[in-house]
């Protein structure tokens, strides 16, 4: 088990900096999908119901400046929870492999840009300013980047589990 880490009695392991409301919300919302082959589907429902703020996760992990930083709030087999913590920062254009995202800004704004590709490089399609509370959805070949100006909180579903190692990085055209 992970640094900081508790075991709930549905078998979720979740981040042990979470607020006890926020670990009771995540155990009510994804508690019943701790199998194997918890639909894709049943992930982003469960992602899209959870009512999470940002004070609920915030002493997951510190923020730090020009920098993203990741925090498994829960995980099994077919998916995971992340928290990203963001303080002026931009990922790289990337997709999510074979997982489909659902994702939902909980402080501060986000802008999302998508691409359309062709080889390895990319070519802004639109993009958007998500604010607290907007929910999106990205399938795994959604090619996109993510940028905040100041700091950001926002909570991220992947199923299958991302792995991080499989995304694929793009080059701006």
């Amino acid at each position: 088990m992970a640094r900081g880490a508790n075991a709930t009695e549905s078998g979720l392991i979740h981040h042990g900096g979470l607020t006890a409301a926020g670990a009771d919300m995540i155990e009510e919302a994804f508690g019943p999908l701790a199998r194997d082959d918890a639909p894709r589907e049943e992930v982003t429902e469960a992602l899209r119901s959870l009512r999470l703020t940002g004070d609920d996760v915030r002493d997951c992990e510190p923020f730090h400046r020009g920098h993203r930083v990741r925090c498994e709030l829960a995980r099994t087999k077919a998916w995971v929870l992340l928290a990203i913590l963001w303080d002026n920062t931009t990922t790289p254009i990337h997709d999510h492999c074979e997982s489909e995202c659902g994702f939902r800004i909980l402080e501060g704004e986000v802008l999302e840009t998508r691409f359309r590709c062709e080889g390895d490089q990319a070519s802004p399609a639109g993009g958007r300013v998500l604010l607290p509370g907007e929910f999106v959805t990205t399938p795994g070949c959604t090619v996109h980047q993510l940028s905040v100006s100041g700091r950001a909180i926002s909570i991220h579903a992947y199923a299958p589990a991302l792995c991080l190692d499989d995304m694929q990085v793009f080059e701006r055209a």
